[in-house]
C-alpha cells in the first residue's frame, strides 16, 4: 500500500502514524505549490500555547509555481528563530538534547527550495523513529487514484490535517490542566517521548 501525500513541513504526528500502515510514502513531486497549507508550516507547543511556525519564501507568485521550484527566503534569519523557539519549548522535554542536534544541522544546511527542505526533513525524522516505510516522489502529477493508493493530498488547508483519529495522549512540556493537545508536528512526540514515539504512532493506527 502506498500513501500519496503533499510535501509538508516537520508533518503532523496523525500522518506519521499513517507510515506505520503503509509500505511506502509518495510525495506529489508535480504540484503547484498552494497557500495556507502545511507546505511551510508546522505547529508546537510553547508555554503560550499552539504556536505556528513559518518558513518565509521568496516573493513572487508561489501559488502559481511549480512546488519545487518554490525558493525559501533567508533574507531574515529564520532558522535561527525557529531554533531559539524550539530550544524555549522543548529545551526541558526528555529527549530534547538526543535529537536537537540533529534538527539544528538540518536548519543550518541552508537548503535553498522548500521541496528539498522537507524531502531532507522527513527522510531524517523516518530515519531517527526508525519508521520502516521507504519515500519516493512521484515523476507526474497523479490525478486518479486507486486501492491501492491512500490518497492525504491537500487533506491539510489552513490548519493541520485531522485524520478523525483520537490520538493516544503521552506528558506534553507545556500541557495545562491535564489537556491534551492533538495535531502538532511530530517533533512535539519526538522531544516529549522520544523513542517511545512509534508505539505511541502504532496505537494511534489502531484507533482508526
Amino acid at each position: 500500500m502506498i500513501l500519496l501525500q503533499e510535501t509538508q513541513t516537520f508533518s503532523p504526528a496523525s500522518v506519521f502514524s499513517l507510515y506505520l500502515s503503509v509500505e511506502e510514502v509518495q510525495i506529489e513531486a508535480c504540484e503547484n505549490y498552494q497557500k495556507r497549507s502545511l507546505r511551510n508550516k508546522y505547529h508546537i507547543l510553547t508555554s503560550q500555547g499552539p504556536l505556528a511556525l513559518t518558513i518565509p519564501l521568496k516573493s513572487g507568485k508561489n501559488a502559481q509555481m511549480p512546488i519545487k521550484e518554490v525558493s525559501i527566503s533567508y533574507e531574515e534569519n529564520w532558522p535561527k528563530h525557529h531554533l531559539h523557539t524550539l530550544k524555549s519549548a522543548y529545551g526541558k522535554s526528555p529527549y530534547f538534547e538526543f535529537y536537537f542536534d540533529k534538527i539544528e544541522n538540518l536548519f543550518n544546511k541552508n537548503i535553498p527550495n522548500l521541496y528539498d527542505f522537507n524531502l531532507s526533513a522527513l527522510n531524517l525524522l523516518i530515519k531517527l523513529l526508525k519508521i520502516p516505510v521507504s519515500v519516493s516522489e512521484s515523476s507526474d502529477f497523479i490525478k486518479d487514484t486507486d486501492d491501492t493508493i491512500i490518497n492525504i493530498r491537500n487533506k491539510s488547508v489552513n490548519k493541520p490535517f485531522c485524520l478523525e483519529m483520537q490520538e493516544v495522549p503521552y506528558v506534553q512540556v507545556w500541557s495545562k490542566s491535564h489537556t491534551f493537545y492533538h495535531e502538532l508536528s511530530i517533533l512535539d512526540a519526538l522531544f516529549c517521548v522520544g523513542p517511545q514515539t512509534i508505539e505511541i504512532l502504532s496505537k494511534n493506527v489502531e484507533k482508526l
